[in-house]
């Protein structure tokens, strides 16, 4: 299996709360991976920078319209909107809070999987094979920065040296050069 449970819990919570975007996830996990992304997006503080808080407002009116353009453009590509959507979070009715949305069954040419959304939205790819996995990962412009999740060594191997970004992590994200 390329990604195991727990490994689900970060697929899906880390890139709305990192803003990371897209998840490709495969088999059993897949499902594994939607319905706890589902519960996690919908704990996730939205609000005021506080100790509780996990998401603050982005930057501008800009960026927020453009969010918000991109998930209506997902819903209306026929992605399935499992959580969020358009809008501000409840209680929040003023300044540039995004609703914390998850999205399943998204295919790679949609433009909500390709376009890097610097936002708390997160896109559920699903894949048949490792192969295919690579395959829709590096089905992008950008490939600045991808990451592996698996319990297998050999996975992690080929998934490394067939995928085209600038920096690879397996099993983490954006930790850092171990030898820096």
């Amino acid at each position: 299996q390329a990604i195991d449970e727990m490994d689900a819990w970060y697929t899906t919570t880390a890139p709305l709360v990192y803003g990371q975007g897209t998840a490709v996830v495969t088999g059993p996990n897949g499902n594994a991976a939607v319905i706890t992304g589902t519960g996690d997006a919908a704990a996730v503080t939205v609000g005021d920078l506080e100790d509780k808080t996990a998401i603050g407002p982005v930057a501008s009116k800009v960026q927020f319209d453009k969010i918000q353009g991109l998930i209506q453009q997902g819903i209306d590509a026929g992605a399935d909107l499992v959580v969020g959507g358009t809008g501000r979070p409840d209680g929040l009715g003023t300044g540039y809070y995004v609703r914390p949305t998850l999205f399943a069954n998204v295919r790679s040419e949609m433009k909500i999987a390709q376009e890097e959304i610097f936002g708390p939205v997160c896109t559920i790819i699903p894949y048949d094979s490792e192969n295919d996995a690579v395959r829709i990962a590096n089905d992008t412009i950008y490939g600045l920065a991808a990451s592996v999740w698996t319990s297998d060594l050999r996975t992690a191997h080929a998934a490394v040296r067939g995928l085209e970004a600038g920096v690879i992590y397996v099993n983490c994200f954006d930790h850092g050069d171990p030898t820096q």
